[in-house]
């Protein structure tokens, strides 16, 4: 009797806790607001006194105002640029199907939210009201996520876009020849038509606005954690507490990590080592049901694992026929057996950079100014010298200040630096729906060319010359696309 009560206590412990801060936000950001209002008055008072006393003199026109877009483009690109409720809804299948963010470090595979609807609904086949409620919420959480990769292919915001697009797609094709694809437009199709209200409706109440989202979704946790309990009641209480840390730590995983998939990495620890130590429960029960569960997990997972190691060593993303063979990489091998020197494993990663490399490590007391490219590591006292402008923040502001490049190139050279390291690819990044990231590096690129206070060092990126052969340079008629590029200021 008294673990009931404490297990209770503990769950009205934590609806006071997300109550309270239900409150407290909102609250937060009223004071904030309000605090922001005196603050834009107190401003205008004093620029309307200023105006006043200057009214005489010259008219000045007004600076532009700067705006720092790096965070916006290094961290919301794992999250997505969709309104705020459905970024954070959409998040778990954005996540699994890499949509936000591609590539081999943010891939987490497909089992994980597989699992989520068939856990949920199994849990209440005795229990169809609690199992109905569920299937809304799987259905409104798949409505918000399937329509992400369709509206970044289109870069737009609005469902209405894609339909068109998929209208165009069903008209100019037939079913006979695509008939996959006709079927799953169809589908994606009615998605987008449930989709539709969902937005104008998001939009119209939150849009940008935090107000909305935050206690939105802490309303929301609170609905799944009560249909969890639901879900568990049958456990003891041990097992009822792990698994509500659990629900808690990835509740708090989808809040607070934007998106960041290793920032999770405790959430998929503990759900694997939970799952693993309740199917091992099931080898002392004899029933039949409980045999063939535990033959398909462990089947699934020798599976799962095999697949997994396949997919590591497969060639079906390699590009040409030498990569396809290499299991590891042959530079490394050839440097640890004395086949290659130091010069020459430098140059196997990044052609035509040891001599410009040796230049920069011929002292260490200049300063390198760096966008991109992994050759901070190859620097002597990288963590003194390099300065680190990865999305062009602090190269956004300085070209708004100094706009001429003969300036601006004196600037870098007055304030210590002597060398600028550039990566090519940088533009690759860009995720946001206005391009941001890409304007600046095309500002920088501008920076670069033909600039007589700099002087090429060393780059990969190979152009064709008048005569059909070819030189390392950076711009010219691309033949090779390189991925970075070394200045050194004159």
């Amino acid at each position: 009797m008294r673990t009931k009560y404490t297990y209770f206590s503990l769950l009205k412990s934590l609806y006071i806790f997300i109550l309270a801060l239900l409150v407290c936000i909102p609250c937060n950001e009223a004071n904030a607001q309000e605090q922001q209002a005196t603050t834009q008055q107190v401003k205008q008072q004093k620029t309307k006194a200023a105006t006043k006393t200057k009214k005489a003199k010259t008219k000045s026109k007004p600076k532009k105002r700067l705006t720092n877009t790096a965070i916006r483009e290094e961290i919301q690109r794992y999250i997505g640029y969709e309104p705020l409720p459905i970024r954070y809804l959409s998040l778990p299948y954005d996540a699994t199907m890499n949509t936000n963010q591609h590539g081999g470090f943010v891939d987490i595979g497909f089992i994980l939210l597989l699992f989520i609807p068939i856990i949920l609904l199994l849990g209440f086949v005795n229990k169809p009201v609690w199992g109905l409620v569920s299937a809304f919420l799987c259905l409104t959480i798949l409505v918000s996520s399937v329509s992400t990769p369709y509206l970044q292919i289109e870069n737009t915001t609005d469902p209405t876009v894609v339909i068109s697009a998929l209208d165009k797609f069903i008209a100019e094709n037939n079913f006979s020849s695509s008939p996959v694809s006709i079927t799953m437009a169809h589908i994606n199709k009615g998605i987008f038509q449930l989709k539709k209200p969902i937005h104008n409706l998001v939009y119209s109440i939150s849009g940008e606005k935090d107000h909305f989202t935050y206690p939105m979704l802490m309303l929301l946790f609170a609905g799944v954690f009560f249909l969890f309990q639901h879900r568990i009641e049958q456990l003891s209480i041990v097992n009822r507490s792990m698994l509500n840390l659990l629900l808690l730590f990835g509740f708090l995983s989808l809040l607070l990590t934007a998106g960041i998939i290793w920032y999770a990495f405790p959430f998929f620890a503990l759900a694997t080592l939970l799952t693993t130590a309740k199917m091992m429960d099931l080898k002392g029960n004899k029933s039949l049901l409980n045999k063939i569960s535990l033959g398909i997990f462990a089947a699934a997972t020798v599976i799962w694992i095999g697949m997994g190691y396949l997919f590591r060593i497969a060639n079906n993303k390699m590009t040409t026929k030498q990569n396809a063979v290499n299991l590891f990489d042959s530079s490394v091998a050839r440097y640890q057996t004395g086949v290659f020197n130091k010069k020459e494993t430098f140059n196997s990663f990044y052609p035509n950079s040891s001599n410009a490399l040796s230049i920069i490590n011929s002292e260490d007391e200049s300063l390198i100014y760096k966008v991109g490219t992994t050759l901070t590591f190859l620097i002597e006292k990288n963590d003194r010298r390099v300065f680190h402008d990865n999305q062009l923040g602090t190269f956004q502001q300085l070209i708004n200040k100094y706009p001429d490049k003969a300036v601006l190139t004196e600037v870098f050279k007055a304030s210590g630096y002597k060398y600028l390291l550039v990566d090519l690819k940088t533009h690759a990044l860009d995720k946001t729906p206005e391009q941001s990231l890409k304007k600046k590096f095309n500002q920088l690129m501008g920076f670069l060319y033909q600039n007589p206070g700099l002087q090429l060092l060393g780059t990969n990126q190979m152009v064709e010359k008048a005569d059909g052969t070819r030189e390392y340079k950076v711009f010219g008629n691309v033949k090779f696309q390189g991925n970075y590029a070394i200045f050194q200021i004159k």
